[in-house]
């Protein structure tokens, strides 16, 4: 900036002295041919120049783009640039670029630190976003989210295609559960949520089918069932919630009724053996653990014990075909036929379980979170 300052002073004082020059010709009343005074500014001018020369006037000094490449004619000065920019990393990175940042100009170094600066916050931000996902907090979000699931009126299967199924509307819609979309770029965040998801579900279907089978065995009327579930879960529940537990007691009671038979016909081949009637006399409900559970004499599937869930996701396909079949030609009609079976089932729970409590659920849920669930997740 001195230089071009300079130079514009020194170019000031030059056309000055011409000015100066010529007001004095016109003063001293010389006349001369024409040519001749047109050829005094020349003159004038080229007196100018000369005294600019002789003033040590410069061409303009050229100047090189601040880009990658130039280098500061100071030394001191990017030392100072280097230190001050290098001691703003953190104490690993100064560790890691210490000798590569050295033998970079200033440019260089700036764009190199902004490169890695920007490496630095997405590994910052995947890192925070796993941080979320081991957090107590995400935990009991997405507990509170799968038990809706679970229990929404309107999911197709328990098991089959479950945690693919959720996964992917977690994904189209993040935000119901408090998750940052940039997860969903690391494979590895992926398979982790993925394995919560499962995790969680299995405990909330473990817990549901207790509560069934203690409902069962106690007489528990279902309002009282159906709030138990609404608590834990911390969710609405309304009629079509009523008519879904209802169905998974149903079929509860029918796949437990199914097992004792099974049991009986077992202890009956077994005739006077004493295992056998050790076995029988342990009082026990639950069949072995790799026990084969068969719905009827003429059914080719068979269930083992701990294939409850299973035995409802086929119990749930086949209604869903039977309603199909009887509404071929009558589309709009599907919904109402689907239905009627599990209108049915809640009407005869609760003239075995005689309900204590007089009040009755809602007749849609208001959580606009709640309301996509079960709107959507369906497959």
């Amino acid at each position: 900036m001195a230089g071009i300052l300079g130079q514009f002073k020194l170019l000031s004082r030059a056309q000055a002295s011409r000015v100066e020059a010529a007001e004095g010709a016109l003063g001293s009343g010389h006349s001369g041919s024409q040519d001749e005074d047109s050829s005094r500014p020349d003159d004038a001018a080229q007196d100018g120049n000369s005294s600019a020369t002789s003033g040590s006037i410069s061409p303009p000094p050229s100047t090189q783009p601040r880009g990658i490449g130039g280098q500061e004619k100071d030394p001191k000065s990017a030392k100072i640039h280097w230190q001050s920019t290098f001691e703003c990393l953190p104490s690993d990175a100064q560790l890691c670029w210490k000798d590569s940042l050295r033998c970079l100009s200033l440019p260089e170094m700036l764009v190199t630190l902004f490169a890695q600066y920007l490496r630095m916050d997405a590994n910052d931000k995947l890192q925070q976003i796993e941080d979320n996902l081991d957090s107590r907090r995400f935990v009991q979000i997405m507990t509170r989210r799968l038990w809706a699931i679970v229990l929404s009126p309107n999911l197709p299967a328990y098991v089959e295609d479950f945690v693919e199924n959720v996964l992917r509307f977690v994904r189209k819609n993040p935000d119901i559960f408090k998750l940052d979309q940039k997860i969903f770029d690391d494979p590895e965040l992926v398979d982790k949520l993925s394995s919560l998801i499962s995790h969680i579900s299995t405990d909330i279907r473990c817990a549901v089918k207790r509560a069934l089978l203690n409902g069962i065995n106690a007489g528990t009327d279902l309002s009282e069932l159906v709030n138990k579930f609404a608590s834990t879960g911390k969710i609405e529940v309304s009629l079509a919630h009523w008519r879904r537990v209802a169905f998974l007691r149903s079929a509860l009671y029918a796949f437990s009724s199914w097992r004792r038979s099974l049991r009986s016909q077992n202890l009956g081949r077994a005739g006077d053996d004493p295992g056998s009637r050790a076995g029988d006399d342990s009082g026990s409900n639950s069949a072995p653990q790799n026990e084969v559970v068969a719905t009827d004499a003429g059914d080719m599937k068979a269930y083992t014990s701990k294939e409850f869930w299973n035995y409802v996701d086929d119990l749930l396909s086949e209604m869903r075909q039977d309603a199909f079949n009887q509404t071929r030609e009558r589309a709009e009609e599907y919904d109402a036929v689907y239905t009627k079976p599990f209108t049915e089932i809640l009407m005869n729970d609760l003239s075995i379980y005689n309900p204590l409590d007089t009040r009755r659920p809602v007749a849609t849920v208001t959580a606009p979170w709640q309301k996509t669930i079960e709107a959507e997740l369906m497959w």
